[in-house]
This record gives structure tokens, C-alpha cells and sequence, in this order.
């Protein structure tokens, strides 16, 4: 889940603009968060940036999806550190992915598909919330419990094609190890019910995925719900939890967490 969208005017605007031009370096980019990779292994702090791309290099998977990408920025991260793997980027908000596809236009291993992951393959009602990174296929949840603010409040809705991860592989990458970042607010347990066979096949070297522990969003998968399916359905194992974010009042409502298949879980212990 992107953080919060931020407001910008006068000597702040101008300030993003340079930070912007130097973002399109892409030396820049590398050498910036590498340093921030160092920085999280001398703390000892969990960083997916680190696993990511070091997981990455030991498989060389066939492909790099990712799915709920938004405007792009975990696709460019992606693509400027893993060069020569293809990348399949997912969004089915038409503003944010065209957002998404300027943002890609240099890197010549990403692919945008403009269509969301579910469990069937049609046309669905996404909705349209302020803050466009929380834009779901799923109702917001209200009432006791909910963190739900302002910037989930909704602001439209539209009718997306969607697909099922089995049917879009079969078309597209019918073989080959997949390495998965999902993003997909709250609709990542129908993304997982909509890739039975590529996960029965073996094929799921590794889920990156943002988990849910307070309800945000109606008929949502939780942490515990994807675990289950991931770990005793289909035989991964849990590497790791990454920092927790949590609401005004200490309670933790969303993470990121990474499942390997067991051989990509002995090549990291290494």
C-alpha cells in the first residue's frame, strides 16, 4: 500500500520537479537505494530490497509479475535492478496506467497490461476511491475496527476487464518460474483462487505480497487467510514479515510479506 499522497505547492513543487529529473537518472536510482539496502542490513532491519533482487539472481525466473503495479514504482525498481528479466505489470485503473506506462516507456523489459487479477475472468466494478493507490474490486469496510479515513473515501466507479492469473499464463507464459509482488487491496486471496493451477504446478518461486491484519476492505483475504493458502495448500514456506504500519493508536493494520517455494527457501539460507 503506497503511503500517503502528499501536497505540493511553490518552492515544494519546484524541489519535486529537481528531484524528479534526478530520479530519471538511472545510475541515480541504483546508487540511492542501494545505499539504503546497506543501510537496512547494518541496522539488521527486514528489507524486501534486499531479498527481492538477490532472490531473483539465484532463480532467474521467467518473469516478474507484478500485479496491482499503480503508477510504477516498484515496476521501475524492478526493472533497474533485474535489467535482462521481463516484467508483466498489472493495472486496471486507466489513469494510473497510463501513469504507469509513461513512467516505463524507457525500460524495454516491462510490459503493462491494463486489467486487474481476480478469481474469474470478465468485467468487474472497480472502485474509485480519493486516494487512487486504495482503489479496489472490493466495498470498503465499515463499522468497528475499520481504519477506513477520508482518503478511502469513494469518489467514482467503473467497469475494468479482469482475468484470472491461470487463464492470462496459459495465453501468455505458459511455462517458466514466476516471481509475484501483489498489491491489490484486499483482493489478493481471489487473485490466489484464480491461480490454482500455477500454483499446483509448482511454478510460484516466490510471493511478495501486502497482508492485511484490520479490516480495510469487504470480503478481504487477511495475512492468515493467505497464509494457509500459500503454506498449506500449495507448499510454500513463510521467509519473511517486513516492518509493520499501524494506525494513530498503535494497532498494526497492514505488512508486506514474502513466501518461497522450498527450493528458493534453501538457495536464501545460503
Amino acid at each position: 500500500m503506497p503511503g500517503r499522497p502528499v501536497c505540493v505547492c511553490g518552492r515544494h513543487k519546484t524541489m519535486g520537479t529537481v528531484r524528479e529529473s534526478i530520479r530519471n537518472i538511472q545510475t541515480v536510482r541504483r546508487w540511492w537505494r542501494r545505499a539504503g539496502r546497506a543501510r537496512s542490513r547494518l541496522l539488521g532491519k527486514p528489507d524486501a530490497w534486499v531479498d527481492l533482487p538477490a532472490l531473483c539472481r539465484r532463480i532467474r525466473p521467467a518473469a516478474v509479475l507484478d500485479l496491482g503495479a499503480h503508477v510504477g514504482r516498484i515496476t521501475e525498481r524492478f526493472a533497474d535492478e533485474l535489467s535482462d528479466v521481463p516484467i508483466h505489470a498489472f493495472e486496471p485503473t486507466p489513469h494510473s496506467a497510463a501513469a504507469l506506462r509513461q513512467r516505463v516507456a524507457r525500460l524495454r523489459n516491462v510490459t503493462v497490461h491494463e486489467i486487474a487479477l481476480a478469481d474469474r475472468s470478465g468485467v468487474l466494478p472497480l472502485f474509485l476511491n480519493r486516494f487512487d493507490a486504495t482503489n479496489s474490486l472490493l466495498e470498503n469496510a465499515h463499522g468497528p475496527g475499520s481504519p477506513q479515513d477520508e482518503l478511502y473515501e469513494h469518489v467514482g466507479r467503473i467497469e475494468v476487464c479482469v482475468t484470472t492469473l491461470d487463464d492470462w499464463c496459459t495465453a501468455q507464459l505458459p511455462t517458466g518460474d514466476l516471481v509475484i509482488k501483489a498489491d491489490l487491496q484486499g483482493c489478493e486471496g481471489r487473485m490466489l483462487a484464480g491461480a490454482c493451477r500455477v500454483l499446483r504446478d509448482g511454478r510460484v518461486a516466490a510471493l511478495y505480497s501486502e497482508v492485511l491484519f484490520a479490516p480495510m476492505y469487504e470480503g478481504q483475504a487477511s495475512f492468515w487467510d493467505l497464509h494457509e493458502t500459500l503454506t498449506t495448500r500449495h507448499g510454500l514456506a513463510l521467509w519473511q514479515i517486513y516492518p509493520l504500519h499501524r494506525d494513530p493508536i498503535g494497532r498494526v493494520i497492514w505488512s508486506d510479506a514474502l513466501w518461497l517455494r522450498e527450493d528458493v527457501l534453501a538457495l536464501m539460507r545460503r
